[in-house]
C-alpha cells in the first residue's frame, strides 16, 4: 500500500501515528515544507492513495489538475476553497500576533479547537508556521479541476472549516455526524476502506 498524507497547519504526526508510520507524512507550514516544496514533492510522486487534511487538502485541491493522474484515489478531509470566506481575517491577524509572542499557546488552542488532544513534543518552525497563517489569508481556489478519483470527508461539527464548504468541492461528500475538524485515525480508516476498498493499516 502506497500512502501519502499531507497534513494541516499544526497537524503534527502524533495526531496520526499510523498514517505517519505506514505512509509518507508531510506537515506543510509547520516543520520544513512550504507550499512550493509540498507541490513539487507531490508532482514527483504517485501511488494508490493521497490524503490531505485541512491546509494540506487545500494545497492538493489547488494543484489537482497536475497531480490527480498520479494517484488512484485522492481523499480530502475538511477541505476549503477560501479560508477567509468563513473566517474573519481579523481572527488570523490576532493569531499571528499572539503566535509571535507565545507560539505554543496558539498551537495548543488551535489543536484543542480542532477537537484533538494537545500533547505533542515535536519541533516546529516558527517562521514557517507564521507563513502558513499568512497563506490562509491569501490563498484562494477559483476553479476546481474535475476528476473521478476525488473524494471528500468532513466532520459535521467542524469548528474550523464548516462542513458545508465540502459541497462546493464535490456533490456528495461523506459528512460524519459528531465529528469536529480533527477526525481520528480509526474512523478515517473505516471510511477510506469504504471509498477505496483498501485497508491502509
Amino acid at each position: 500500500m502506497s500512502l501519502i498524507f499531507v497534513s494541516g497547519w499544526a497537524g503534527f504526526s502524533y495526531l496520526y501515528p499510523n498514517f505517519s508510520k505506514f505512509g509518507i507524512f508531510i506537515t506543510p507550514f509547520s516543520v520544513d515544507f512550504d507550499e512550493e516544496k509540498t507541490v513539487n514533492f507531490l508532482k514527483s510522486q504517485g501511488g494508490e492513495i493521497l490524503i490531505g487534511w485541512s491546509t494540506g487538502a487545500h494545497i492538493i485541491l489547488k494543484e489537482l489538475e497536475t497531480i490527480s493522474k498520479n494517484f488512484q484515489s485522492i481523499i480530502l478531509i475538511a477541505p476549503f476553497l477560501d479560508f477567509i470566506s468563513f473566517t474573519k481575517e481579523k481572527i488570523l491577524d490576532i493569531m499571528i500576533e499572539n503566535f509571535k509572542s507565545n507560539p505554543e499557546k496558539v498551537i495548543k488552542n488551535f489543536i484543542t479547537k480542532c477537537g484533538a488532544n494537545y500533547h505533542f513534543t515535536e519541533k516546529y518552525n516558527t517562521e514557517l508556521m507564521l507563513t502558513g497563517l499568512e497563506f490562509l489569508k491569501k490563498s484562494k481556489i477559483g476553479h476546481i479541476h474535475k476528476t473521478n478519483n476525488l473524494f471528500v470527508i468532513h466532520g459535521k461539527k467542524d469548528k474550523i472549516v464548516p462542513f458545508k464548504e465540502s459541497y462546493k468541492i464535490v456533490n456528495n461528500p461523506v459528512i460524519i455526524e459528531g465529528m469536529n475538524h480533527y477526525i481520528e485515525e480509526k474512523i478515517l480508516e473505516k471510511y477510506i476502506y469504504e471509498i477505496t476498498g483498501k485497508k491502509i493499516f
